[in-house]
C-alpha cells in the first residue's frame, strides 16, 4: 500500500518501512479472513443463539474489557511509545521485559481488587441477573489473560509483527468463539458451558502471543540494567491509562447501560447490531496499529512533513474504504435482516447497525488523528478528549434509551464520536497545523452520497433476498472505479494497480 511506499513528497523512509509494508498487507490479508468469519457468524450463527444467551456473553466481555485498562496501566501504550528510542536489540528486549514484569504484577492486584468487588457491581447495576453474578471468576480470569495478550501483542507490534496477532485474534476470536456459539445453537453445548470455554479460548490466545514472544526474546533476560527513564515512562503510563479507562469507557458504557436500562437480552440484539456495523471500522484498526510506532519515531526525530503527509494519506484511504463498506451495508440491510435466522428479533436495531457505521466512517475520514496526538507532547490532551467524551456519552444514553432504546444508544455514539473528532482536529490543526482534509475529501463526500441515493433508488429485482443484495453490491462497484479514476487515494490506485498486475499475469 502506498502510504508504506516512498514517494516524492515523502522522501527517506526509514529501513523498517519494508517490513511495516509487508505486515501491513500481510494483515490486511488475516482481517479479510476474519472479516469472512464475522459474515458468516453475523449471517448465520449469532441469530440462532438466543439473545439472553448472546446478551449474556457480551455483558461479560464488556464488563472484561472494561476493567482491562486497569490491570494495564498504560504501560502496553508505553511500550510502542518508547520501543524505538532504544537502539540495539537487546535494549529494547530489556526494555519490555521491564515492563512486562510491572504489569503482570499489576494485573495479578487488579483481578484480586476486581473478584473482591464483584459482587457489590452485580448487586447495584444487575439485581436481576443472577446468571451474571455467577460468572465472577471467569469474568476474573478474562482479565487477567486478556492483559497477557494486549501487553504481549504491543511487543508484536513495536516490532512491526502485526499479522502475529491478527493471526491470533482470527483463529481463537473470530473463529473460534463463531465454532462454540454454533455448537450452543445446536445444542451441542450446553448453554451454561458458553462462557468456561470462550475462557479458554482467550486462554489460548494468549499462550500463543507468549510463545511468539518467548521466540523472538533470543533468551535475553529482561533487568533494569538498560538506562530507562522511569519518569517519563511513569508520566506517559499514568496518562495512558487514565486515557484508555475513560477511552473504553466511552466504547462499553452503551452495551452495559442497555443491559442494565432493558434487559440483557436487549443487550444481545444491540451488541449483535454493533458487531455487524463494526465490520466498517476494520481498515482502520488495523492501519493505525501498524502506523503508530513510525509516527511516534517521525515525532521523536522531529520529521513533521512526513506526519502529515501520512495524515492525509491515511484519510483519504481510510473514508474511500469506510464509504465503499457503508454503500454496501445500508442499502442491504431490509433484505439482511430477512435471511439471517430469526431476523424478526434483530429488525428493530437496524438503525442500530446505520449509526454506529456513520460513527465509524467519520472516525476514518478523520485518519489517524489521535495516534498522531498521542505520539506527541501534548499527549495530555486525550485525556480531556475522553473525559468530555464519557460525560457527554453518559448524558446522551440516559436521555436517549428510554425514549429510542437501543436505537438510542447508537445514536448516543453516533454523537459522541463526532465530538470526540472535532476536538482531536481542533487540538492537532491549532497546535501544529496539521490537516488530514483535502479537496479529494469534498470530492468523495459527494460522490457516496450521490452513490447511496442511487443504490437506494434500485429496486428489489427478485423476492431472493440473496439475490437482491447481490445486485447491490455490483452496483456499488462503479463507485471503485470513480474513485481510481479521480485519484481519490494515491494508496488504493497503488493497490488496485498491483491487484490487476498480478491477475493480468
Amino acid at each position: 500500500m502506498g502510504i508504506f511506499t516512498d514517494s516524492q513528497n515523502n522522501s527517506g523512509i526509514s529501513d523498517n518501512m519494508g517490513i511495516v509494508k509487508r505486515q501491513a498487507s500481510k494483515s490486511t490479508i488475516t482481517s479479510l479472513v476474519g472479516i469472512v468469519f464475522s459474515a458468516i457468524s453475523s449471517l448465520f450463527i449469532i441469530p440462532m443463539v438466543a439473545t439472553e444467551t448472546y446478551g449474556l456473553l457480551a455483558l461479560v466481555l464488556s464488563l472484561s474489557a472494561l476493567t482491562l485498562p486497569l490491570a494495564l496501566m498504560g504501560l502496553n501504550n508505553t511500550v510502542p511509545r518508547f520501543y524505538n528510542n532504544y537502539k540495539t536489540p537487546q535494549d529494547q528486549t530489556r526494555f519490555f521485559g521491564y515492563l512486562y514484569r510491572a504489569q503482570t504484577f499489576i494485573s495479578i492486584v487488579t483481578c484480586l481488587a476486581f473478584y473482591l468487588i464483584a459482587p457489590f457491581i452485580f448487586e447495584r447495576f444487575y439485581p436481576d441477573s443472577t446468571t451474571l453474578a455467577n460468572q465472577r471468576l471467569s469474568i476474573t480470569i478474562l482479565i487477567f489473560v486478556m492483559a497477557q495478550f494486549s501487553m504481549l501483542s504491543s511487543y508484536s507490534i513495536s516490532i512491526y509483527r502485526l499479522n502475529v496477532v491478527r493471526i491470533l485474534e482470527v483463529f481463537f476470536q473470530k473463529l473460534g468463539i463463531a465454532f462454540v456459539l454454533l455448537l450452543v445453537a445446536l445444542a451441542v453445548l450446553p448453554e451454561s458451558y458458553l462462557i468456561p470455554v470462550v475462557v479458554g479460548l482467550f486462554i489460548l490466545r494468549a499462550a500463543g502471543i507468549m510463545y511468539f514472544w518467548r521466540s523472538n526474546s533470543k533468551g535475553i533476560i529482561p533487568n533494569q540494567s538498560v538506562a530507562i527513564d522511569r519518569k517519563e515512562i511513569a508520566s506517559y503510563g499514568l496518562f495512558a491509562v487514565l486515557s484508555v479507562v475513560l477511552h473504553q469507557a466511552v466504547i462499553e458504557i452503551d452495551t452495559m447501560m442497555v443491559g442494565s436500562m432493558i434487559s440483557v437480552s436487549e443487550a444481545g440484539v444491540y451488541k449483535y447490531a454493533f458487531y455487524v456495523a463494526m465490520l466498517v471500522d476494520l481498515p482502520r484498526v488495523n492501519l493505525s496499529s501498524i502506523l503508530f510506532p513510525l509516527i511516534s519515531k517521525y515525532q521523536h526525530s522531529g520529521e513533521v512533513d512526513k506526519v502529515n503527509d501520512v495524515y492525509k494519506r491515511s484519510s483519504n484511504l481510510l473514508f474511500l474504504a469506510g464509504c465503499f463498506l457503508l454503500l454496501v451495508v445500508w442499502p442491504n440491510l431490509d433484505n439482511f435482516f430477512q435471511v439471517i435466522p430469526n431476523g424478526e428479533n434483530f429488525v428493530h436495531a437496524k438503525y442500530v447497525i446505520i449509526f454506529i457505521s456513520l460513527a465509524k466512517v467519520i472516525n476514518m475520514a478523520m485518519g489517524i488523528n489521535v495516534e498522531i496526538l498521542a505520539s506527541t507532547k501534548k499527549y495530555h490532551l486525550i485525556l480531556v478528549i475522553n473525559l468530555i467524551s464519557l460525560i457527554l456519552v453518559l448524558i446522551s444514553n440516559k436521555l436517549l434509551i428510554p425514549v429510542y432504546g437501543a436505537n438510542g444508544a447508537a445514536l448516543a455514539t453516533l454523537i459522541v464520536w463526532i465530538a470526540y473528532n472535532i476536538c482531536a482536529f481542533l487540538f492537532l490543526k491549532v497546535l501544529y497545523k496539521l490537516n488530514p482534509f483535502s479537496l479529494n475529501t469534498l470530492k468523495l463526500t459527494g460522490i457516496t452520497t450521490a452513490t447511496m441515493i442511487v443504490l437506494f433508488m434500485v429496486p428489489d429485482v427478485s423476492s431472493n433476498h440473496w439475490l437482491n443484495m447481490i445486485v447491490r453490491g455490483i452496483c456499488t462497484l462503479p463507485f471503485l472505479w470513480i474513485m481510481y479514476r479521480l485519484k481519490i487515494s494515491i494508496d488504493f490506485n497503488d493497490l488496485l494497480d498491483k491487484v490487476l498486475s498480478k491477475v493480468r499475469k
